[in-house]
């Protein structure tokens, strides 16, 4: 019964520390994780009365936007953005009508600050996937809007209406829906529509004794873009071995202090003379630099010795990349010597092997560094 009961155990800590060397790892939290960057390009109509009775298909202008934003949940996201646009606005009929040779429709330019809140619908019907191919996302926003460069031509509308073509800042509103398709991880394209509100008097136009020739009338203009969103590191992810590439330094820290939590001071693995590196990586973690630093310390205080290391490849690589692989590993480790000591790599030899190391590995980590001292 003894046997058994110790046999159960043994197994049983042979699994727990298994999953626990093989879980995944929650990179460390920084600003730009869940930050992306939006890029539009698209056309905005005027949606006033005059420009919607006169052939509105031709007051379509161009207008591009570019957001920079959080995710600060799984289903909100807040972005901030700067937009420009050039807008046509339409002229009373009466008016061009009594004086068609310049009494026309005009177009004049905007720049805008946006604020936008966004809420992914998807999250009201279904949970959480970072694989998800579609999205929809509702936006509301404010911002300020800036207009200038109105044509030249409206100065002479003074006969029958006034345009104030200088240059004026305005509050805005707007909201609309956004469709996003995933193209990859990082990646996605986007199709959004967007309903803008601002003052009567943002087009500049005003009757000749100066009321408002847009009171009471609509005063918004609507927008149609496509785009592209840049997605950066997501925190909501989990890193494995496998796909650590995005945030390996970091994933290799957490995993050599696993290593050491299930490992005696007794194993290779935590011998000041044995490094260790990642399969397919040349990375140092603090743990191997910190025997680095002890061989350097060493040959400090005793000036007739030098180090001899052995640095091996994994051996499961190409047979080019085997070799690059112990190269690099040598190069790392003598150019964290030379930060601790200036000079000290005169003194230290690199003997590379493009085959596994004969030491074997451990879980992730390759035995890929040797250290043996000699007389100098």
């Amino acid at each position: 019964m003894l046997v058994l009961l110790a046999a159960g155990l043994t197994a049983s800590y042979a699994e727990s520390v298994d999953e626990y060397l093989n879980g995944p790892v929650h990179h460390k939290y920084r600003f730009t994780d869940n930050t992306f960057i939006t890029a539009t390009a698209g056309v905005n109509m005027a949606m006033s009365d005059y420009v919607l009775k006169d052939k509105p298909f031709t007051a379509l202008r161009p207008q591009a936007n570019l957001y920079y934003g959080k995710h600060l949940t799984k289903w909100f996201a807040a972005r901030a953005g700067v937009g420009f646009l050039c807008q046509r606005a339409g002229v009373p009929k009466a008016a061009q009508n009594l004086r068609p040779d310049y009494c026309m429709p005009y177009s004049f330019g905007m720049q805008t600050l946006k604020l936008d809140a966004m809420f992914c619908l998807d999250r009201i019907f279904t949970p959480y996937n970072p694989h998800e191919r579609f999205q929809l996302w509702a936006i509301a926003g404010g911002g300020v809007a800036h207009t200038f460069e109105f044509q030249d031509k409206v100065e002479d509308y003074y006969y029958h209406m006034t345009v104030d073509s200088k240059s004026h800042f305005y509050g805005t509103w707007h909201a609309g829906v956004e469709a996003m398709w995933n193209l990859s991880d990082h990646c996605s394209f986007l199709l959004s529509g967007m309903w803008h509100w601002m003052s009567a008097d943002y087009n500049g136009a005003y009757n000749f004794d100066g009321t408002s020739m847009q009171a009471g009338l609509c005063r918004n203009y609507a927008t149609l873009n496509l785009g592209i969103v840049y997605r950066f590191t997501n925190q909501y992810g989990k890193t494995y071995f496998t796909d650590c590439a995005k945030n390996e330094n970091y994933y290799f820290d957490v995993m050599n202090d696993r290593l050491e939590n299930v490992h005696s001071t007794a194993n290779m693995c935590e011998s000041d003379s044995v490094l260790i590196f990642p399969q397919k990586y040349a990375y140092l973690t603090p743990q191997q630099q910190r025997k680095v630093e002890k061989m350097v310390r060493y040959l400090e205080n005793n000036p007739d010795r030098m180090a001899v290391i052995n640095v091996y490849s994994d051996g499961i690589e190409t047979p080019v990349n085997n070799e690059f692989r112990a190269k690099i590993r040598g190069e790392r480790i003598v150019n964290a010597a030379e930060k601790l000591h200036s000079g000290i790599s005169d003194r230290i030899v690199i003997k590379a092997h493009s085959e596994a190391s004969p030491y074997g590995s451990e879980h992730i980590w390759t035995l890929g560094g040797i250290i043996r001292y000699a007389r100098y």
